[in-house]
């Protein structure tokens, strides 16, 4: 006969032995992530440290002196006209590329959704296309598209004889944002739809099926069913092109290089005008820290009234 401190003793030996495995794999993955947070911490952590303590110097980027000014670089950036003016120039290509970039991949989204797989792979690989090209190189060939004597939208316009509608895409300060959003959405719009078409193949079936033997149309379906069971993509979508806004300069330097004057000059291209145009480093850290400090401040808005969007469906 079995005694109930012989069974208690081996039952304590089993849960060790358990705790001790999950203990060792624990381990073990912690260690896989080891190499990937070391880098993290070697090239973002310790850059973005030094970054944030020299933006409150009047380091040059060359000479060894360095002496403390407090709040000056921040002051000198957030008191110019310049700074009002790029801050509602970024403002407004996010207000004109965020919401019509996700109308555009959600619309494209649901029309793919339709198609045979064969033909509905063949669309979304070519809607991704521009997707794969360099920032800075889809900037100059619409920089050419765009041309005002000899640019392929003008050229078309002035030979169906449409010359009214003939303008200077990139050279009108009233224009040249709406051009720059419009190529903005033609990248990136590939890329976007690729998430809504994997949220959609997500939806059940069974859903479209009820809806249907309840006589919904193809727009309540939308409304009722597809929109709210994309409410996680949508917010995937709206942070992700939020800091493809605050973060993409490469676009805008070649396409227009902030021009004519500061028209189309966003905060991360004048980030990058203060540190290698003007050569005036810590100014350009302390616009960085700026930069930084509103897209956290806007995500963390953003992610509060998505996420809380998300709860209700």
């Amino acid at each position: 006969m079995v005694s109930f401190n012989t069974v208690k003793k081996g039952t304590n030996i089993k849960y060790k032995n358990v705790n001790s495995i999950e203990i060792k794999n624990e381990l073990y993955y912690f260690l896989f992530t080891v190499p990937a947070l070391v880098i993290l911490f070697i090239f973002l952590i310790i850059p973005l440290t030094m970054g944030f303590f020299m933006s409150f110097t009047d380091w040059d980027g060359i000479s060894t002196t360095v002496n403390f000014v407090g709040l000056k670089n921040y002051s000198s950036v957030l008191t110019t006209n310049r700074f009002r003016t790029v801050l509602k120039n970024t403002f407004y290509l996010m207000i004109l590329f965020i919401p019509i970039m996700n109308a555009l991949a959600v619309i494209m989204a649901v029309l793919v959704s339709t198609l045979k797989a064969k033909l509905a792979n063949f669309f979304k690989s070519a809607i991704f296309y521009p997707n794969l090209l360099c920032l800075i190189v889809v900037g100059f060939v619409w920089r050419l598209i765009y041309d005002y004597n000899n640019g392929l939208i003008n050229s078309t316009l002035r030979s169906i004889g449409l010359n009214s509608l003939v303008k200077d895409w990139i050279g009108d300060p009233n224009m040249v944002m709406n051009s720059i959003a419009v190529v903005f959405i033609w990248s990136c719009v590939g890329y976007y739809l690729l998430i809504y078409a994997a949220g959609i193949m997500a939806i059940p079936n069974d859903l479209y099926e009820a809806a249907e033997i309840e006589g919904c149309g193809e727009i309540k379906k939308f409304r009722f069913i597809t929109l709210p069971m994309l409410a996680p993509s949508i917010t995937r979508s709206i942070v992700l092109s939020t800091t493809l806004v605050f973060s993409s300069f490469g676009l805008i330097l070649a396409l227009s290089d902030g021009g004519p004057g500061y028209a189309s000059q966003t905060l991360p291209l004048e980030v990058y005008h203060y540190a290698f145009i003007r050569f005036r480093t810590t100014q350009g850290l302390a616009a960085g820290m700026i930069l930084g400090l509103l897209v956290s401040i806007l995500i963390i808005i953003e992610l509060n009234f998505l996420l809380k969007r998300e709860e209700i469906y």
